[in-house]
């Protein structure tokens, strides 16, 4: 079967712009997962084709340039346009052989990923950027906040903070529903550990699982006192339902 050089050149780029697209959106996994997709077909797809290396590391550094634009205080202009003319080399240099992208594909793929940039992907980081001033204070103040973990950490998953979704990062694997506490915070991403204290209450009442691979010793107290607790009540209930049948037993 004939491969189409435009297709799998299509399908890389997409899937180097949705990779970035995660940079500006954290802590959905949908995005992530998607772009991993899109990335491994495609290189799939051009490992069949006279493909140039160069080209495809250019292409992916150009994409890069716009990824870390969330991470930096200042956006320079001059690291949109390197990152514009890096893809263009790279589209100029993607394939050996004679083979090249369609002129026409290679301005889309320029035109439409600068203007979804511009008009999508840079007011969102702004909207995160530019919270009101009770917000940033919330911010300041995550450390040592309660929440829950809303997709699997392993170690990296989601969790519910603050009224916010955030991507963090676990010190053992943790899984969706437990209580979390967040212990540090890395630009957009909080470092967070079981809230033992609230998983000790989950497990008195049968709420929660043991965690995996690393048991926590100290709540199993916890857990055994109102396990006797329940067995005592037991216990007090069960002699007054005995000395019931036996006075009915001596009246007749």
């Amino acid at each position: 079967m004939l491969l189409d050089p435009n297709l799998a050149y299509v399908l890389f780029v997409t899937g180097l712009w949705v990779a970035a697209t995660a940079a500006y959106i954290p802590g959905t996994g949908v995005i992530d997962a998607a772009a991993a997709v899109a990335l491994i077909g495609s290189l799939l797809l051009l490992s069949g084709l006279p493909t140039n290396p160069a080209g495809v590391l250019l292409l992916g550094v150009g994409v890069v340039g716009f990824a870390i634009i969330p991470f930096i205080r200042r956006r320079p202009l001059w690291l949109v346009v390197v990152g514009l003319g890096l893809q263009v080399v790279g589209s100029l240099l993607l394939y050996n052989d004679g083979m090249m992208v369609s002129p026409v594909l290679m301005m889309a793929t320029l035109s439409i990923p600068l203007a979804y940039h511009t008009l999508l992907l840079m007011p969102i980081m702004q909207r995160q950027f530019a919270r009101p001033a009770g917000s940033m204070e919330r911010d300041a103040h995550l450390v040592g906040m309660a929440g829950r973990v809303i997709q699997t950490l392993n170690p990296v998953g989601t969790v519910y903070v603050n009224g916010e979704t955030w991507t963090a990062e676990g010190r053992r694997k943790l899984k969706i529903g437990m209580p979390i506490v967040v212990v540090a915070r890395e630009g957009l991403r909080l470092i967070v550990d079981l809230d033992k204290e609230k998983y000790a209450q989950l497990m008195a009442m049968g709420e929660a699982q043991q965690v995996e691979d690393t048991p926590i010793v100290s709540l199993r107290p916890a857990y055994k006192e109102k396990r006797k607790m329940d067995e005592a009540q037991q216990v007090e209930d069960t002699p007054i339902a005995q000395e019931t049948s036996d006075a009915d037993q001596r009246g007749e």
